[in-house]
């Protein structure tokens, strides 16, 4: 695996020599200062935003329960929650892209689709997400951190350097990884996430700046940990025993009905996708974003396990403080709250929703086939973090990240070959219902949003490889192209072409570019932030035209 290929061997040392000064300006150093720099802020960044939402969380649970038990207070609790919704409603009008703060708005970014300012992005997306975890919605505190990341990410190339914008998505992916894993304590899963999720590709630069950035922010984190005497995790589960092999079949069960399940809440989540754009014209966002506040605080003056982000019902079901019966009325409300206020931009994630859903599945099951007398008691905590893996990797479509969480973060160590059994099962089962990931609403939508009103439009160029441009030394797959940019051919001065992924682009070669875009003045500059300033010449794509 190398970042740096030449097509031919060098002919003496002093070629040697400037191949490895190239990469070393050119990819190694800025990879490791930015990434570094990017680890750190984040660190600082997301610990702080951590702390302060635990203690938010923590109030709103308290400030429900004395509501609940003083319910004269009833009606200033949704005077309260009304103003809220207004001045987060306003405030995500003022700046759209703070809106969801799921991770497909952050995939979004890092792939190009989505514009932002990076310091009214962590401005807004953290004040949005205290606001929406002080209301109680049953959203997750991980997809504002990697938003955040991100944000950190482009606010450190444009501090640092004006000349090196091409490094600008790479930095983001870092950040966003950076964000993931010290939000969820999961460093691994972090740098898998930029792998299969936000890229959907192996590349040693992407690995490079993931692995960086995440290390920098796992250590700064854990400093801030130390020092203030704080521990910040998503939850722990000691698993102490090894399923015996005689009860696969339950393994097989639970990633079946966590299939189910999954395919189920993509399916409702479309129709009620379809429902909120229907009434959109007709409804102001703010009324939208405050009818879902008043819903959640309604169903939070019933009960607390309905409400918040979910993390004290994890534990508590990781404990076997619930019955079956509870958890399925638990995991019915909360399944539909997370669908409104996903739906409609509050600001929040789904990791820790489908970590609960996928535990609750568990626990479900592994309950009734105690009662019945088929499966030993001690085995219910394996069946809750296989369900938790196989929920999340049929729900996000990412199997990978779902099992080196399970292994990382919950203690699945022993029970390897069930959880990867498990996951795999759930996504083969889901993939045959035929549910589309909820992922890919929310991206859908979000792009579509973003592009509403403007012409798509389709061009044809060549350009060459400048001297000391970032395309100089590298191969065209590691390249963060614009988005909907095909890199047709690499043409070299021998007079041959290069193809695929692999072609490697130096000094003097002519890049055959086809992209579509709406906005080409941005196009334009980025991509001679990647090739290097030059005019380009653009030839309009004709769709019908004939290619020989």
């Amino acid at each position: 695996m190398h970042l740096l290929r030449s097509r031919h061997k060098p002919n003496n040392f002093s070629d040697h020599i400037k191949e490895r000064r190239t990469f070393i300006e050119n990819i190694l150093f800025p990879c490791l200062l930015f990434s570094t720099l990017t680890g750190i802020f984040t660190g600082v960044l997301i610990f702080s935003f951590n702390l302060l939402s635990t203690q938010v969380i923590h109030h709103s649970v308290e400030i429900y329960h004395f509501v609940r038990e003083n319910p004269i207070w009833i009606p200033a609790l949704l005077l309260a929650v009304v103003l809220l919704g207004l001045l987060a409603g306003l405030m995500l009008k003022l700046f759209p892209s703070a809106r969801g703060g799921s991770l497909p708005i952050a995939v979004a970014h890092l792939r190009g689709h989505i514009a932002f300012k990076w310091i009214p992005n962590i401005v807004f997306v953290y004040i949005s997400s205290m606001i929406t975890y002080l209301v109680g919605l049953p959203l997750g505190n991980e997809a504002p951190c990697v938003q955040m990341g991100a944000a950190v990410g482009k606010g450190t190339v444009s501090l640092f350097t004006k000349k090196h914008r091409a490094w600008e998505r790479y930095v983001m992916t870092g950040g966003a990884c950076a964000g993931f894993a010290v939000t969820t304590g999961a460093p691994l899963s972090g740098i898998f996430f930029a792998l299969e999720e936000a890229h959907r590709r192996f590349t040693p630069m992407v690995i490079m700046v993931a692995t960086i950035s995440t290390s920098a922010a796992i250590l700064t984190s854990r400093c801030l940990c130390h020092i203030f005497r704080v521990e910040l995790t998503i939850i722990t589960v000691a698993l102490e025993h090894t399923l015996r092999l005689r009860d696969i079949w339950a393994v097989i069960l639970v990633a079946i009905v966590c299939a189910f399940f999954a395919a189920l809440f993509s399916k409702t989540y479309e129709k009620v996708r379809h429902v909120v754009l229907k009434i959109r014209e007709r409804v102001h966002f703010v009324f939208r974003l405050l009818a879902v506040f008043l819903i959640v605080a309604l169903c939070g003056l019933i009960s607390g396990n309905f409400i918040n982000d979910g993390h004290n019902l994890l534990h508590e079901i990781v404990h076997n403080e619930h019955v079956w019966t509870f958890l399925l009325l638990y995991l019915f409300v909360r399944s539909i709250l997370v669908i409104f206020s996903n739906s409609v931009g509050a600001t929040g994630g789904l990791f820790v929703p489908t970590l609960v859903f996928g535990a609750m599945l568990g626990s479900i099951c592994a309950q009734i086939l105690i009662s019945l007398g088929v499966l030993p008691a001690e085995y219910a905590p394996i069946l809750i973090v296989i369900g938790m893996a196989s929920y999340k990797g049929a729900s996000m479509r990412t199997p990978i990240t779902a099992i080196v969480f399970a292994v990382e973060v919950l203690s699945g160590l022993g029970n390897i070959p069930f959880v990867v059994l498990a996951v795999a099962i759930a996504y083969l089962v889901v993939e045959l219902l035929g549910a589309e990931p909820v992922m890919e609403f929310v991206y859908e939508a979000r792009i579509e949003q973003e592009h509403e009103g403007k012409e798509r439009q389709e061009y044809e160029t060549s350009m060459m490889v400048q001297s000391g441009s970032f395309a100089v030394g590298k191969q065209t797959r590691d390249i963060f192209w614009p988005p909907e940019c095909v890199v047709m051919a690499v043409r070299h001065p021998e007079g041959h072409k290069s193809h695929g992924g692999h072609a490697g682009m130096h000094v003097g070669d002519m890049v055959d570019l086809h992209f579509a875009t709406y906005d080409l003045d941005e196009t334009k500059k980025t991509l001679c932030s990647l090739l290097g300033d030059q005019i380009m010449k653009l030839k309009p794509f004709q769709p019908d035209q004939t290619r020989k």
